[in-house]
C-alpha cells in the first residue's frame, strides 16, 4: 500500500525540519565556541561541522542530537586540533548536553568531556 502525502503536508514538514536544523546549527556553533575556549588558550580558524547524516529528532522525548566535530588551529603552535562528540538538545529537561567521544590529543584529560547548559526556551517543533 502506498501513501500519498499532500504537497501542503510535505511543505509544512520541510519547513519544520529546516527550522529545527537551523536552531540546532546555531546551538552547535555556540557550544563549539564554549568548548574551544575551555580547551585552547589561543586559537584561530574555528570550524564546527555537523554530521547531518547522524542528525536525529525524537518528538516524543522532545530531543534532537547529532555528531559534531570542532576544529581549530593553535595560534601559538600552528597545529591543527579537533574534538569529536555528540550534541543533544533535551527538550523535556530543557538542557543542552555535549558528550566528547575523542580528540586529536594534546588536551587535559577532562577537557570538554561533558558540558551541560540549561536553556528554558528549548522547544522541538512538532
Amino acid at each position: 500500500m502506498k501513501i500519498k502525502l499532500s504537497f501542503t503536508f510535505l511543505l509544512a514538514f520541510s519547513l519544520i525540519f529546516s527550522q529545527t536544523r537551523t536552531e540546532f546549527e546555531e546551538i552547535a556553533f555556540e557550544f563549539g565556541e564554549i568548548i574551544n575556549d575551555a580547551c585552547s588558550s589561543a586559537s584561530k580558524d574555528l570550524d564546527i561541522s555537523i554530521d547531518w547524516e547522524s542528525f536525529d529528532t525524537n518528538y516524543i522525548t522532545e530531543s534532537a542530537e547529532a555528531k559534531i566535530k570542532i576544529s581549530w588551529v593553535g595560534s601559538w603552535t600552528g597545529s591543527f586540533y579537533w574534538i569529536k562528540g555528540k550534541l543533544v538538545l533535551d527538550g523535556t529537561q530543557r538542557k543542552i548536553l555535549w558528550y566528547k567521544y575523542y580528540d586529536s590529543g594534546g588536551f587535559p584529560s577532562n577537557c570538554s568531556l561533558k558540558v551541560e547548559r540549561e536553556y528554558p526556551d528549548i522547544v522541538i517543533v512538532k
